[in-house]
């Protein structure tokens, strides 16, 4: 073959085109790896900011002093958001009474769920931030004290009340958010599992008005394990 210089020339032309094909080709495919590593980022940003903006709760349970009868008979629940500014907040709680049972070699509990334990409703402050919500049992502590004497005396059962709480609300993008505790025997978070879970057990079983309940047939129902020894309020 023979090699002249416009047969070069051509060759060369015909490569450049080659060339800046695949240039352009290299070029776009970089240009989208960074389009899509920069939108990468931004959502990695946008998340990070939502987040740093949600609201934070804190939850104290304050125990008020009855001075007349020397003893702590009123829990007060506040509910403080420590985070970002909140709307349409909601408060939902079931409450139980539970009996710890003792035998030679197991135990087993009983769960009475209960009605007006707290106060109902509460008082939502309006506050978007600092103290959003307070609740207290109105004074039910002193109930609880004679129930703990009697089983005390009659030594077949450990009774003590379990309360959880659902706290509802938007953020400040407009998202809805839900958030579980335990609020009473120690105040600790719960998953959303834990919380239907009880949920659906008060919801479908009968509740008992707390301050009507009779501390007699409350030890006849722990020995028996039936309701049916409680009346009905």
């Amino acid at each position: 073959m023979k090699f002249t210089l416009d047969y070069v020339r051509k060759g060369l032309e015909r490569n450049k085109i080659f060339f800046e094909v695949i240039v352009a080709i290299v070029l776009t495919g970089m240009g989208i790896v960074v389009s899509i590593e920069a939108n990468h980022i931004a959502d990695t940003q946008t998340k990070i900011m939502r987040q740093e903006n949600l609201p934070q709760f804190e939850l104290i349970m304050e125990q008020e002093e009855n001075d007349s009868l020397n003893i702590k008979d009123n829990d007060i629940l506040h509910v403080f958001n420590r985070g970002g500014r909140l709307v349409d907040f909601e408060f939902d709680h079931v409450a139980f009474l539970n009996f710890t049972r003792w035998r030679e070699t197991s135990s087993d509990t009983l769960r009475l769920p209960l009605r007006g334990y707290y106060n109902m409703g509460g008082n939502i402050t309006g506050n978007d931030v600092g103290e959003v919500f307070n609740i207290d049992n109105d004074h039910n502590g002193l109930h609880e004290v004679r129930i703990r004497n009697a089983f005390y005396d009659a030594k077949i059962a450990y009774p003590e009340v379990e309360t959880f709480a659902k706290l509802s609300y938007k953020d400040m993008f407009g998202d809805t958010h839900e958030e579980y505790f335990k609020t009473k025997l120690g105040i600790s978070r719960i998953t959303r599992q834990e919380w239907l879970k009880v949920e659906s057990l008060y919801k479908e079983s009968r509740q008992y008005y707390f301050p009507g309940l009779s501390v007699t047939e409350l030890v006849k129902y722990a020995s028996t394990g039936d309701a049916k020894q409680i009346t009905y309020h």
